[in-house]
């Protein structure tokens, strides 16, 4: 009897979660009916018609399906949709190479990457193509290789097809942005004693609150709870502000905002559910903290406004240079 491949649609794991947000079209692919079962990439296998011309065809399809289900031999990823048209679901970084993947709804499927370092200066720079360009999600991934050991900033966008602008930015350390020892620890928050990345060459005195959008880790990017940090403990830690995310291996820290209090105290906004309404405990706690020695913070209408601005999602991470001594 004649035998012919039924068409099916084939989904990998990413695109099966785009296509369960209803951010991804589907279409037909020809495989072997006997295949359906029997794969670690897809995720899914959909027969799109019998063909009725072939009276077997349609029975080998469901005596397959009825002995062997359909099932994926990798697990699938979750993913939160997001608002941005450029996503980067991976990436990894060493002295000589940077290997990124990702997923862009972008016009005419380009992606232009840069990388840079801590003073902004461009130490690589290209562009590769989506699978696929907008409306629809194409999956992209690029590969650096040269000297990165200056490498500090992981940049990728788009540009606007209207006058060449940025757009759809989205930027990655590519080291932590704290190296330090743990000095004191209450819950939720920790007083540690380090050097910032980007911020100061010498070791500097910060407190961190600590939030699920936010990575600590040890020297071997092996991700800690809170329960497991203890004084004396040397760490990494990997956190957020405006338009730039941290990474730790997977791990993404949230969107945050950096608010200048004065000329000579830095504060920095961490989004996670912070309530402007507890402000006023939180400075009370530091300028009342022997350890900090920090009393010469004043709660002023200043810092009351310039909190209240950052609106009613923040949670509180903050560190104060030349202040907390």
């Amino acid at each position: 009897n004649p035998r012919q491949d039924i068409p099916i649609m084939v989904f990998t794991h990413h695109q099966w979660n785009l296509i369960q947000q209803e951010e991804l079209s589907v279409g037909a692919a020809p495989i072997p009916p006997k295949e359906l079962d029997r794969n670690t990439k897809y995720v899914f296998a959909l027969p799109a018609r019998y063909n009725f011309a072939f009276p077997t065809g349609y029975e080998e399809v469901e005596k397959i399906l009825e002995s062997n289900p359909l099932r994926a031999f990798e697990p699938g990823s979750s993913i939160k949709p997001v608002e941005a048209n450029i996503r980067i679901n991976n990436f990894s970084c060493s002295p000589q190479q940077l290997t990124v993947t990702g997923t862009a709804r972008v016009w005419e499927a380009n992606v232009l990457y840069e990388v840079t370092d801590k003073n902004d200066k461009v130490l690589s720079n290209g562009f590769t193509t989506a699978s696929i360009g907008a409306p629809e999600w194409g999956e992209f991934s690029f590969s650096i290789e040269g000297d990165l050991s200056e490498a500090h900033v992981l940049r990728v966008f788009a540009e606007s097809a209207k006058d060449g602008s940025r757009m759809d930015t989205v930027e990655y350390f590519l080291k932590p942005f704290g190296r330090a020892e743990i000095l004191a620890k209450e819950p939720g928050s920790i007083l540690v004693e380090g050097v910032l990345d980007g911020y100061s060459d010498q070791p500097t005195r910060f407190y961190f609150a600590i939030s699920p959008e936010t990575i600590i880790t040890d020297a071997n990017n092996i991700q800690l709870s809170e329960s497991q940090l203890q004084p004396g403990d040397e760490l990494q830690i990997w956190v957020s502000y405006p338009g730039l995310v941290l990474e730790s291996w997977p791990a993404q820290a949230g969107a945050g905002k950096i608010v200048r209090i004065t000329d000579d105290i830095d504060w920095q906004g961490l989004a996670a559910d912070f309530n402007p309404l507890a402000i006023d405990g939180l400075l009370a706690a530091i300028k009342n903290n022997p350890v900090a020695g920090a009393g010469n913070i004043e709660i002023t209408a200043d810092i009351k406004r310039e909190f209240n601005q950052m609106g009613e999602d923040y949670r509180f991470f903050f560190y104060a240079r030349g202040k907390l001594v």
